[in-house]
């Protein structure tokens, strides 16, 4: 031992071992004392803890919550469950009976039940599987007596069936646990989009998304935000965080709600995965056919999805690689989105040529070869069909060669990014601002993929929508009636569960002071299998 350290050491044992020993508590008390004064500052000035009670901030953040999986595709839905507005505590109505888990005999689908019952009676001697819809014997072992649960009828987001989820109150999971950068708003300005955190009122601190800033005039017209009359157009980087998945052909499904697509032509599933397209002879066509509404799994069947408005923002994902053309019919890929009267298809040639977009009606739209002569607009016609616009030179697909063609349709603007490259971003036509807005069942908005005189493999489509801003429910009285003027010192706030969200659109703007700072990111769940943690957009 060193001689500088002999001396300490002799100096915390000097004198009798009462002393010494009251030196070493002062010493570690001291140690302590000072680490929660630290944790106290940062807390108050710096960073802090919160967990979310509830699902305003849904799909990307989640409250106290039951994990769903829906029988058709696996897909695990989380489902807000209610809880008291001040303590957290579960407000659920509950009944006792028995749970059932077992599997067909017949299909082999995992089936859970719940059926209500007194104890003193035994448990149901069959039960119904909803894929082959027959009654089959049920083994009294894989029943479960269960003293209080609870059924929630789930939307599966992707596959749109629905089906009931039976749960307990010890299935019931806390909210994502989230810090907070409260030094955020000290030297800068909020920005719009930003995830804030705020005190509206004294009893509990709110998580929503930053939408309009002080002095602006906000409405929300059609689900999209307007800011000073006019459309207020999401970042790229903050819309890639925004998207809602819909549908992705990876996801198996075992036909319980019926088919997504509809094919005109050849595209047929490959074992391996994915889908052959052969249109060498001509065309082939292959339309997402399920209705795209303003509908959040997350609500179950809580009341917050009251708005079924159809979505017209959508985007498409497709992975492919062309295997083949006929070089004498002009081979090309094709993706249409569809909004209501008015189709925009991103047109791309293969190996030669340059890709364009074309504006043009649905009747036309079904023949990817477009007639030579077209009625020009009229006062009460759009026009048949017209070179919306023209990508940069050389924007092609290339034969046996991978591809990623993004293209999206969202906050009336046309993005289109070819294998990671934005191409071309650019306002619809000011004629189609009100194309496609209507209810289930009025119109029509869909995704279309066309294939002419090529052949090849699409491996993966990834469907997505917006989120459509609702301006009902929830006592909603501000921005959705006609433009709210927020306050020089207010901020307006809303939920990305728009249908399900208490925020300004109830209250009004929120107070500058009321600000505690921006959330940043996710740092709970981080469990090997249940990995949530992730920065924040």
């Amino acid at each position: 031992m060193a001689k500088h350290d002999q001396e300490q050491t002799d100096a915390a044992t000097d004198g009798p071992p009462s002393v010494w020993l009251w030196r070493r508590v002062r010493e570690n008390a001291e140690a302590v004392i000072i680490a929660i004064i630290l944790a106290l500052i940062i807390r108050h000035y710096s960073l802090e803890a919160f967990e979310i009670p509830t699902g305003s901030m849904a799909p990307g953040l989640h409250g106290v919550h039951i994990d769903a999986t829906c029988p058709n595709c696996g897909t695990v839905e989380p489902v807000g469950v209610r809880v008291h507005q001040f303590n957290n505590k579960l407000e659920i109505s509950l009944v006792q009976g028995w749970i059932y888990e077992g599997t067909c005999p017949e299909c082999s689908l995992e089936i859970r039940d719940g059926k209500s019952s007194s104890q003193q009676q035994p448990p149901p001697p069959q039960i119904r599987c909803p894929q082959c819809n027959k009654f089959h014997p049920a083994d009294s072992k894989d029943f479960t007596w269960s003293p209080g649960f609870a059924r929630e009828v789930v939307y599966c987001h992707e596959c749109t069936y629905e089906f009931d989820e039976y749960f307990e109150p010890s299935d019931a999971q806390g909210g994502h646990k989230i810090l907070v950068n409260k030094f955020a708003y000290h030297a800068n300005r909020p920005e719009r989009w930003q995830v804030i955190v705020f005190k509206f009122n004294r009893q509990r601190n709110y998580i929503k998304r930053l939408v309009g800033l002080s002095g602006e005039s906000i409405e929300v017209i059609d689900g999209d935000i307007y800011i000073d009359g006019e459309i207020e157009r999401k970042p790229l980087e903050v819309q890639q965080e925004m998207w809602f998945p819909i549908h992705d052909t990876d996801i198996h499904e075992l036909g319980l709600n019926g088919h997504a697509w509809e094919e005109e032509g050849v595209f047929a599933p490959r074992e391996e995965g994915g889908l052959e397209f052969n249109a060498l002879d001509g065309q082939s066509a292959l339309r997402y056919i399920r209705p795209i509404r303003n509908v959040y799994s997350y609500n179950g069947a809580q009341g917050g999805n009251t708005d079924a408005s159809l979505v017209r923002d959508l985007r498409a994902v497709v992975d492919l690689e062309v295997r083949g053309k006929d070089s004498q019919g002009s081979p090309r890929f094709a993706v249409d989105i569809r909004n209501g009267e008015i189709v925009y298809r991103l047109s791309l040639p293969i190996d030669e040529g340059t890709g364009e977009v074309i504006r043009l009606v649905p009747e036309v739209a079904g023949e990817m070869a477009l007639p030579e002569s077209r009625r020009e607009l009229t006062e009460d016609h759009p026009g048949d069909w017209s070179v919306f616009a023209t990508l940069p030179e050389g924007t092609r697909l290339i034969t046996h060669r991978h591809h990623e063609v993004d293209f999206s349709l969202v906050d009336r603007q046309i993005r289109i990014a070819i294998d990671g490259v934005l191409v071309l971003e650019q306002p619809v036509d000011p004629r189609d601002f009100d194309a496609g807005v209507g209810f289930a069942g009025r119109v029509t908005n869909d995704i279309t993929l066309r294939a002419r005189h090529s052949g090849g493999v699409v491996e993966r489509v990834r469907l997505a929508r917006d989120i459509h801003y609702t301006r009902q429910g929830m006592q909603y009285k501000y921005a959705v009636n006609g433009a709210y003027q927020i306050p020089d010192d207010g901020y307006f706030a809303m939920g990305d569960n728009s249908p399900s969200s208490l925020d300004s659109r109830a209250w009004g703007a929120l107070r500058g002071t009321n600000l505690l700072g921006r959330a940043f990111v996710i740092f709970w769940p981080a469990w090997p299998w249940d990995f949530e943690m992730g920065f924040i957009r």
